[in-house]
C-alpha cells in the first residue's frame, strides 16, 4: 500500500507542478510584462491568457476583406492592416498586443524606428520569426541573427553589389521583352484588353528571379513558386490563429501538409542545384553562386534558396503592381512615364540599359514613390 500512495503521491506534486509552470508562463508572465509597459505608458488591447488579441486580429481581417475595397486612394492602411489601424487610433502610435502568448510592440515613431534600426549597442535583439513563418523563410537572413547572421549577410551581399546588379539588366529587359509581347499576342488573339497584372507580375518577377538568382528559368523554379504561394496561405491561416507552443509539432491536418510541402520545396531547391553544371554554377554571377562558393553548409545554402525565391518574388510583385494601380489614379504621371520611356528608347535606339537607366527620371520618381506610400 505504501509504494502505491507515494507513487500517487509523485504523481500529483508532478501534476501541481505542471499547473505552477502553466500559470506562471501563461499567466503571471505575460500579465508582469503587459503591467511594466503600461506604467511606461505603452497601452494595447490587453492580454488573453494562451490566446492573447489573436481572436480579435482575425475578426479585423475577416471584418476588413468580407468587404469590397470601394475607391482608391492613399489612404490604405485601413485595408492592408486592420489591427494595426484599430489600435493605434485607439492606443497612440506606440501599442502593445499579444500573438498568443508572446508580446509585440507596434511601432511607428521614425526616431524611435530609426533607433532600432541603426542600434549597435545590442540591447535590442533581433526578435524571431513566428514558427509558422518558419517554413517560409528557412534559416536563411530573414531568421537569423547575431554572427550566423553576419557570415550569411557577408556571404550574400557581393551578389547585390552596384556593378553585379547592373549585369543583370539584359536578362530583366529579355524577360520584360517576353512577357509584353505575350500580352501583345493574348490582345491580338483573343481582343481582350484586359490584363491580371498582379499574376503576370508574380510570373514575371519569378522569371527575373530564377535567371538573376539562381541561373535557371522561371520553367526549372516553377513548381517551387506554386509550391511556395500554396505554403503562404497555410502560413497565413496559422497566423492568424493563437500559436501555442509546440502545436507545430502535433500531425494534424495543415500541419502534415505543411510538412509534405515543405520537404517537396527543400528537395526541388536541392535538385535545381545538383543538376547545375559546376563549371556554369561557378561561372556564373547569380545568388547561387556567391552561396555556393562562399563556405556555407549545403542545408543553410538551401535555406537561404527557400527565402529568396518566397521573398524576392513577392517583394518585386507587390511594389509593380501597386504602381500601377497608382498610375491609373493619376494618369497624368502615367502619361509622363510614357512619353520618357519613348523618348529614351528612341534617342539610343535600343531597349533602356545599365547606362540610360539614369535617364528615366520620371520612372525613378513613380518607383519611389510608390515604395514610400
Amino acid at each position: 500500500m505504501a509504494p502505491f500512495i507515494l507513487l500517487l503521491a509523485f504523481f500529483l506534486a508532478l501534476i501541481l507542478l505542471v499547473i505552477i509552470f502553466i500559470t506562471y508562463s501563461i499567466i503571471w508572465i505575460p500579465y508582469k510584462i503587459q503591467r511594466q509597459f503600461y506604467r511606461q505608458g505603452i497601452k494595447g488591447p490587453g492580454y488573453h491568457p494562451i490566446y492573447g488579441n489573436t481572436p480579435e486580429f482575425k475578426q479585423e481581417f475577416d471584418r476588413t476583406y468580407t468587404k469590397p475595397v470601394g475607391s482608391f486612394s492613399h489612404d490604405i492602411v485601413h485595408r492592408l492592416d486592420p489591427p494595426y489601424h484599430k489600435w493605434t487610433a485607439l492606443y497612440g502610435k506606440t501599442v502593445l498586443f499579444w500573438q498568443g502568448i508572446v508580446p509585440w510592440i507596434i511601432l511607428s515613431e521614425p526616431e524611435m524606428l530609426k533607433e532600432v534600426y541603426l542600434n549597435k549597442s545590442g540591447h535590442i535583439v533581433r526578435g524571431k520569426i513566428s514558427p509558422p513563418v518558419d517554413l517560409l523563410f528557412g534559416q536563411g537572413l530573414f531568421n537569423l541573427g547575431g554572427d550566423k547572421w553576419s557570415l550569411h549577410r557577408k556571404v550574400a551581399n557581393p551578389a547585390f553589389m552596384i556593378d553585379q546588379v547592373k549585369s543583370w539588366i539584359p536578362e530583366v529587359v529579355d524577360s520584360v521583352e517576353m512577357v509584353v509581347k505575350k500580352w501583345e499576342d493574348e490582345i491580338e488573339e483573343r481582343n481582350e484588353t484586359e490584363v491580371e497584372v498582379m499574376q503576370e507580375f508574380r510570373l514575371l518577377s519569378s522569371e527575373i528571379l530564377s535567371r538573376t538568382a539562381f541561373g535557371s528559368s522561371y520553367g526549372e523554379g516553377k513548381h517551387i513558386f506554386e509550391l511556395e504561394d500554396q505554403q503562404a496561405k497555410l502560413v497565413l491561416k496559422g497566423l492568424r490563429t493563437a500559436y501555442i507552443p509546440g502545436f507545430r509539432f502535433l500531425p494534424t491536418h495543415d500541419n502534415r501538409i505543411r510538412w509534405k510541402i515543405e520537404r517537396k520545396i527543400r528537395s526541388l531547391i536541392t535538385k535545381l542545384i545538383i543538376n547545375k553544371d559546376q563549371e556554369e554554377v561557378g561561372n556564373s554571377k547569380s545568388l547561387l553562386n556567391f552561396l555556393l562558393n562562399g563556405g556555407l553548409p549545403f542545408e543553410e545554402v538551401i535555406d537561404e534558396c527557400q527565402a529568396f525565391y518566397f521573398a524576392g518574388k513577392e517583394a518585386v510583385t507587390i511594389l509593380m503592381t501597386w504602381t500601377i494601380v497608382l498610375l491609373s489614379m493619376h494618369q497624368d504621371w502615367q502619361t509622363k512615364a510614357r512619353e520618357e520611356v519613348f523618348r529614351v528608347w528612341k534617342t539610343n535606339k535600343e531597349f533602356p540599359n545599365a547606362d540610360t537607366l539614369n535617364d528615366l527620371k520620371v520612372v525613378s520618381v513613380i518607383l519611389n514613390d510608390s515604395v514610400s506610400v
